[in-house]
């Protein structure tokens, strides 16, 4: 006992926690004395004198309260003792109306626990415990028996009775007497009571079982104990004499061996004691830490790093503190297990030779240091080192403190007799990871040339380098660079209205430098619109200036060149713009042709017939449609011809008029662009006569304008203009030598197409050529497609994407040979060709055998020819416009008659082209089933899942249920109807008025004597399929919110409207049209629908939806 006082009074005396009770002079204020030998027993005898029953038990503190001068209040405790809580509150309640002491009562019902009653003793009372120290307080008497719940209530009842601290350590010392630990542990987190001071006190002198320690020892209680002293209590002698085995248990948990003093340090993973004053991180502290990731001991006063140890540690923060070198063994154990690194803001003037051997680090900072050098670069191994932070060193700094030479990047050693190695080297693999690199605030006379080498580098920071005075031009072939720090710099090599454009026009201005770039002026010009509308004469007028009658064009495109001087009355830096003009149109069965010589970043102007008035507007829907499916977000220019056609007196109500009509046609009700239509404004809308030349200044002003305001989009070319852009001078080199093979071929009479290893070598052999990489050469070939030197289609496969086009005309003269074809001929039938007539078109045009599926993929990517069999293709332009004479006998009227509407915002280019070729394919394979299930039933049915997989989807529809013998089979070309025993299915346009050809919708119709209606989830999935895999633009909504297709679903009991009126016709004539949205939720809860024009009958769901009721089958 007397080594253990001794190791005990050593510890508080190092700790400063010496405490009174242990020091003479407060041993002499104690009411107890340890003189002689059974001093223990002494104290208690004198307690006993002088104390009357201090809290002995719960039978003693109960005498206490003087029952028996109170019948009722004998009543009430035998009642609570007898488990009759209900008869106790009312006895309470009754003894409260005869003015019984309400703290005696309080004292009862908190002594059982009754959280109840105390509240409403509390409230109907009103009254204020007192803060009197005895042990009839009803609050050291809820301590006493453990009633936490009342020992919170009655504390919050009276103010400032939970900031007595006298009456706090007196409930503290009554609950470790009973060993309530929950209450104890109340006390002391909640109430702030003192674990280290005498709670019970005689005549103002401590009692020693009214200290928590003690009291809690005496009960033999190791867990409150062992609570009391976390929290600030401490041994005393007469706890250590008294009760000397478990005092030896508490002192072993207390003084234990460095090496497992700290419980689960192995699985500790975490260590931030940063913000602190620590001059020294203790090695048997750290390499407790066997599972240590994270180590953070920022902003302290360490001088000296610990040696490492065996840990996964990830990230190492010791910024902020005053450390002078770093060990030499951070490799040792952390190589492969440190990612992030960080030393900033110390006083390092070397690293170690190997601390860029950690193979897996990411983050690397090293700013704020003392920095001169670096590591050799042989010692470097951090292939995925990403961010680098050198600033606010001293490199660029000779000993003397004047800056040295240019420091050098990515140098090679060729100076093999010579000794001195550069200051700072990186090796050469950081150009693939590097991305962000700090080298500001240092003494560097020049950019690092090699930094330009860094090919991945994202960001660089430069300020603060008063020497560097120029950037080298490499600098701008850094792709990923979009941030580039060069303040409080004074650079003289670039302009400053360009530097004050921001980081992506230095690196711009710095590339142009670097290629000898000069100012583009080239763009490329599209002018198309319906046949005969003046798109030639116009072009002719706006070239010469000059009056021009109509000009007849030859073959359905023709290109030229075009300088458009700057106007006169117009302010801009370019003086002029060359278009590449081509003028596309003829036929209207040469639509699907035209559609493959659009491109982006190309000025269209869509001409139109001011004089055939609305009728002409409504021609221009296909022409818009198409301009944004192929280009979207085209610059567009909509000019209207002859307008000396119509009358002056009228001419401005007019033109206003039909400006409002081409507007409304590509622009919704409350202003924003119509989804797949082009942005057009009416800045974007001119008029003019080619014969009174009225309009001609104007057109040409807006013409210009709108060129020099076109930009393009991307990473290094953010929003700059397309005219006055800066272009490599290799690239207009390319550009002339594609146009020498171009005419050379011409020449020759050879094919009008390049592969793509002819077209790199044409690349090699071009004069002063710089192009080196794939994504530089690229680059390239979209600027010769962009200005309409090449033709090519980089979205498709099979070969397609490896041939580069030279000349539009020649590819419209091969395409031409299919559009010519007349559907009367013996090779094609009901709009179908053969493979091999097919492939006896591609005589004469040069495309060879080699050659011959990148063509046939060029007609179905463009809607020319559809493959709907292996030997077989459709020719949509073939197909008549209109169904014959003999369906209308066909589509009777009757109750076995079901239909659906499509409705859509806009039908997309190529939508009835590929819906009806998927349609025959899977008409073809029902066939075929057909008959193969008649002549092998078995083989049929095990071959069935397989014969709709032209859909691409694995996923399971109702396509397969529709099996019929079909009869007949019509489609024109937006319509078809297969007629069969017992009924009929047609699928057609549903037009949405008559100023719009084109149609604005899908109508399904099917009639069946037997109610098998299963063809109509057979085209309802084919829609569906259909839109999903080649049309996702019509997947999304308006801005409103409302989506670009809706279903819906005629009432059946309405007046029909007349055949081939649309949705919004028969709306107008009183017949309702149910959405499929409606009808699925209605069907969850009901089984009829109720149409507003009957509201007395409702429609049978099953009659009008019956497949989702799955009814639709006989």
């Amino acid at each position: 006992i007397k080594q253990v006082l001794k190791i005990h009074w050593e510890r508080q005396t190092a700790c400063g926690m010496i405490t009174s009770e242990i020091s003479e002079a407060t041993t002499a204020e104690m009411y107890w004395d340890v003189g002689h030998e059974h001093s223990h027993e002494d104290i208690m005898a004198q307690e006993t004198e002088m104390v009357p029953e201090t809290m002995g038990s719960k039978q003693s503190e109960l005498k206490s309260l003087s029952l028996g001068q109170c019948p009722a209040l004998e009543n009430i405790e035998a009642a609570y003792r007898a488990g009759e809580l209900e008869r106790a509150q009312q006895l309470t309640r009754l003894c409260l109306e005869t003015n019984c002491k309400v703290e005696k009562l309080l004292g009862i019902t908190a002594s059982h626990g009754d959280s109840e009653m105390v509240e409403y003793l509390l409230q109907e009372a009103r009254v204020e415990l007192s803060k009197e120290l005895s042990d009839s307080n009803p609050v050291i008497i809820a301590a006493h028996e453990g009633h936490e719940e009342v020992v919170k209530i009655l504390l919050n009842s009276t103010p400032g009775l939970c900031d007595d601290k006298n009456l706090l350590n007196w409930m503290l010392a009554a609950a470790c007497k009973q060993g309530h630990l929950d209450v104890v542990r109340l006390l002391v987190r909640v109430y702030k009571a003192e674990t280290d001071s005498c709670g019970m006190k005689v005549q103002d002198h401590p009692i020693i079982t009214g200290q928590p320690l003690y009291a809690a020892m005496k009960t033999g209680s190791e867990e409150i104990a062992g609570f009391l002293l976390e929290n600030g209590a401490c041994f005393s002698s007469y706890v250590l004499l008294d009760h000397p085995e478990l005092s030896n248990r508490l002192l072993r948990k207390q003084f234990t061996e460095p090496s497992s003093q700290y419980e689960g340090s192995d699985k500790q993973t975490v260590i931030d004691i940063s913000d602190n004053k620590l001059e020294l991180l203790p090695t048997t502290f750290l390499h407790c830490f066997k599972s240590l990731s994270s180590l953070r001991v920022s902003r302290n006063i360490l001088k000296y790093f610990p040696e490492p140890w065996a840990c996964p540690l990830k990230c190492c923060n010791v910024s902020g503190n005053f450390l002078e070198s770093l060990p030499s063994t951070l490799c040792v154990f952390w190589k492969n297990y440190l990612k992030e690194a960080n030393f900033s803001d110390n006083s390092l003037k070397e690293v170690p030779a190997n601390i860029f051997e950690l193979k897996v680090l990411n983050s690397m900072k090293l700013s704020g240091n003392q920095l001169q050098s670096l590591p050799s670069v042989d010692r470097w191994q951090c292939t995925n080192l990403k961010s680098l932070d050198l600033s606010r060193n001293h490199f660029g700094k000779s000993e003397e403190g004047a800056r040295t030479r240019k420091v050098s990047f990515f140098t090679t050693r060729q100076k093999k007799n010579c000794d001195t190695v550069s200051p700072v080297e990186f090796p050469q693999f950081l150009g693939e990871c590097l991305e962000v690199l700090h080298l500001d605030n240092n003494f560097l006379d020049s950019v690092p040339q090699s930094v330009c080498w860094l090919r991945a580098l994202s960001e660089l920071y430069l300020s603060n380098n008063p020497g560097i005075r120029e950037l080298p031009a490499e600098l701008g072939q850094l792709a990923n660079l979009w941030q580039l720090d060069i303040e409080q710099l004074n650079i003289s090599n670039v302009p400053t209205e360009v530097r004050n454009e921001g980081p992506s026009a230095v690196l711009a201005y710095l590339r142009a430098q670097l290629r000898k770039a000069v100012p583009c002026k080239l763009l490329k010009m599209i002018i198309v619109g319906p046949p005969r509308q003046g798109k030639s004469t116009l072009l002719e007028t706006l070239q010469s200036g000059k009056a021009t009658h109509n000009i007849s064009k030859e073959g359905s495109i023709q290109t030229t060149s075009w300088e458009l001087l700057r106007p006169a009355s117009l302010k801009t830096k370019v003086d002029s713009v060359v278009f590449n003009v081509w003028d596309v149109g003829s036929a209207a069965r040469m639509s699907s042709v035209n559609q493959c010589f659009f491109t982006d970043k190309a000025l269209y102007v869509v001409v139109w017939n001011l004089a055939l008035g609305e009728e002409a507007v409504a021609n221009l829907q296909p022409w818009l449609l198409n301009i944004e499916a192929k280009a979207p977000n085209a610059t567009v220019i909509v000019v209207g011809t002859h307008l000396d056609l119509i009358d002056t007196k009228f001419r401005t109500e007019r033109i206003a008029t039909l400006r409002a009509y081409v507007l409304a046609l590509c622009r919704s009700p409350s202003g924003p662009r119509a989804t797949g239509y082009p942005d057009i404004s009416c800045r974007n809308l001119h008029e003019i006569s080619c014969k009174t030349l009225d309009g001609l200044d104007g057109l040409r002003k807006l013409i210009f304008q709108v060129a020099c305001s076109m930009k393009e989009t991307g990473i290094l070319t953010a929003s700059q203009k397309l005219v006055g852009r800066m272009i490599p001078k290799s690239y207009f080199n390319l550009l002339n030598s594609v146009l020498k093979e171009q005419q050379r071929r011409s020449n020759s009479n050879e094919v009008q197409y390049l592969t793509d290893q002819q077209l790199g070598e044409i690349v090699q052999q071009t004069p002063d050529n710089d192009i080196q990489d794939f994504e530089d050469l690229q680059t390239a070939f979209s600027f010769l497609i962009e200005t309409g030197a090449l033709l090519h289609f980089p979205d498709t496969s099979h070969g397609l994407c490896n041939l580069y086009f030279l000349h539009p005309v020649w590819l419209s003269e091969c395409l031409e040979r299919i559009i010519n074809l007349k559907a009367s001929r013996s090779l094609v039938k009901n709009g179908i060709i053969q493979v091999t007539e097919l492939r006896s078109l591609l005589v004469g045009t040069g495309f060879t055998e080699q050659t011959e599926e990148q063509y046939f993929q060029f007609l179905a990517k463009f809607e020319i020819a559809l493959p709907i069999t292996n030997n077989s293709y459709l020719l949509p332009h073939l197909l008549p416009p209109k169904p014959g004479l003999e369906i209308v006998n066909l589509r009777g009227r009757g109750t076995n008659t079901i239909q659906r509407l499509f409705k859509m915002n806009f039908v997309p280019v190529g939508f009835w082209e590929r819906f009806i070729a998927r349609i025959l394919i899977s008409l073809a394979e029902m066939d075929a089933q057909l008959f193969e299930n008649e002549s092998n039933p078995k083989r049929g049915t095990a071959n069935r899942t397989s014969i709709y997989s032209f859909t691409r989807s694995h996923r399971r529809n109702r396509c397969s249920t529709f099996r019929v013998r079909r009869n007949q089979t019509i489609y024109w070309q937006e319509g078809l109807q297969v007629n069969y025993d017992g009924g009929f299915l047609s699928v057609e346009s549903s037009e949405v008025n008559w100023k719009r050809k084109k149609s604005a919708g899908i109508k399904i119709n099917c009639q069946s004597e037997t109610r098998d209606f299963s063809a109509v989830a057979f085209i309802t999935d084919h829609v569906n399929s259909l839109i999903d895999q080649w049309f996702p633009a019509l997947t999304a909504t308006e801005a409103d919110g409302t989506p670009l297709v809706e279903q819906y679903v005629p009432c059946p009991h309405c007046t029909p409207a007349a055949t081939g009126e649309t949705l919004i016709h028969s709306q107008a004539q009183g017949r309702h049209y149910f959405s499929m949205e409606d009808c699925l939720l209605t069907a969850i809860k009901h089984t009829h629908i109720e149409c507003p024009n009957h509201p007395t009958e409702p429609v049978s769901l099953q009659e009008l939806v019956p497949e989702l009721f799955m009814t639709d089958f006989p």
